[in-house]
């Protein structure tokens, strides 16, 4: 390591020379003593002193005079808490050309904070006005952040960027961006007469954002206005002849519609609305019957996969069905004997249909809200399916809970949900009922024999 040369002078408030004043060189910010050459300098008559350690590095300087101490910090260069000069020169390192900041003609005091351009530090001045002739540029990794007490505004060319940060708006060919507006752009000069935010891609009919208005130069174009062409809402559709969506935001008429291809604007024909309400539709107008939120209407029936025969309709489609489920539940019941194995006969089951119970009973559903419902509907005669369970497991849905014992007995349970009682399907009971039948017919013959 080079040997480090420290030097300075000391002069007191009236600018006379110190002599006699201690130097004492320590290790940065501790009160280990570093080996000077001299071992103990101090300032002479003209208040100079000058000491060398052997290893570079940064070090305090302590400076003693009487009972009045002083600190200088050195590294590479001098930290020194405050200087007050007419003209501060910097000198470069080849010492072929000097900086030097001189005082301007200001009529009040100025500050100007330097500090480690690092991290979240920031430069700040009590007021900045400089005229820069070529290009300035910013690079940062988390981006530039411009902000200021005062004004609050950053301003490109007069009007053609503005920055209004005390009202979070930004314009663009204005000076002055709208109160409500985020983003306010004018443009008065163009030929269409309104303004235009342009998207375009690097290929061919890749899109454009309109704003205001519609163009149908490009039949590829993306447009969005607001009341375009008299019409109220919100549009955003692909231009002529290509599909639409109209955003109605009138609070007892707020809607989003879906529409086929138009033509020069005309709306095409409707094929889905939500409305303000909450209904999805298909049928091409405003619902007036269902209109609960959440409700769908589909007009043209619903399919489970692309085929006809899985098309649940109010008209007859396909050549036959597929098997349709609600939760477990089927709702076709498929026979086809090539889906069935270990086929046997059946034994007897009149005796198992004799011990079964029926009942006269009335619904208490809590889950029946309609007008006319079960519940409203006087005495009903059916069977249980915690009887049926027993002679005929499989005509019954347990909603997945057959194998606990106070469901089997239609006692409270934890398992036993409004919406998911068990159920008894009859449509299982007649192949038991065609058995049942035959039994009683081999009787009756043998009888007459």
């Amino acid at each position: 390591m080079a040997v480090q040369r420290f030097a300075g002078f000391v002069y007191t408030g009236a600018g006379v020379a110190v002599n006699g004043a201690t130097i004492d060189i320590f290790t940065r910010n501790t009160l280990t003593a570093a080996v000077t050459v001299p071992a103990a300098p101090s300032t002479d008559a003209n208040g100079y002193w000058s000491a060398t350690v052997a290893v570079e590095g940064r070090y305090d300087v302590r400076i003693t005079n009487g009972t009045s101490i002083s600190w200088l910090k050195y590294d590479d260069e001098l930290q020194i808490e405050g200087i007050e000069v007419a003209i501060l020169r910097v000198r470069n390192p080849a010492d072929t050309f000097d900086y030097d900041i001189v005082s301007a003609a200001i009529t009040a005091d100025r500050q100007l904070n330097l500090p480690l351009i690092t991290g979240t530090d920031t430069l700040a001045t009590l007021g900045l006005a400089q005229t820069f002739t070529g290009i300035i540029t910013f690079s940062a990794a988390s981006g530039v952040v411009i902000s200021g007490a005062t004004g609050n505004t950053l301003v490109v060319d007069t009007s053609t960027f503005v920055v209004d940060a005390t009202n979070n708006r930004v314009g663009i060919n204005t000076a002055s961006p709208r109160a409500g507006t985020a983003l306010h752009v004018f443009d008065s000069s163009g030929a269409s007469g309104f303004a235009q935010i342009l998207l375009e891609g690097s290929a061919a009919n890749r899109g454009a954002f309109i704003s205001g208005g519609h163009s149908v130069a490009n039949t590829h174009q993306l447009n969005f206005s607001v009341n375009r062409d008299g019409q109220d809402g919100t549009f955003l559709d692909s231009g002529a002849a290509h599909a639409h969506i109209l955003i109605n935001a009138e609070p007892s008429l707020s809607y989003i519609v879906f529409r086929a291809g138009n033509t020069n604007n005309a709306q095409g024909a409707e094929r889905w609305r939500m409305t303000g309400g909450g209904p999805l539709t298909s049928l091409g107008a405003a619902p007036t019957v269902v209109t609960a939120a959440g409700a769908i209407l589909a007009g043209g029936g619903i399919a489970m996969t692309d085929v006809a025969n899985a098309w649940i309709d109010d008209a007859s489609q396909g050549t036959g069905t597929v098997t349709h489920y609600i939760g477990n539940q089927t709702i076709t019941t498929a026979s086809d004997m090539r889906i069935k194995e270990l086929l046997n006969p059946t034994g007897v089951v009149l005796e198992r249909l004799c011990r079964l119970p029926v009942w006269d009973f009335r619904w208490n559903d809590p889950t029946e809200t309609a007008l006319v419902n079960r519940n409203s509907r006087g005495i009903w005669t059916g069977v249980t399916a915690q009887d049926l369970v027993k002679e005929f497991p499989f005509a019954v849905n347990t909603q997945g809970h057959g194998d606990c014992p106070d469901c089997r007995e239609g006692k409270p349970c934890e398992h036993f949900l409004p919406g998911q009682p068990w159920v008894a399907d009859y449509a299982y009971l007649v192949p038991t009922l065609i058995k049942a039948i035959q039994e009683l017919t081999a009787r009756v013959q043998g009888l007459e024999r």
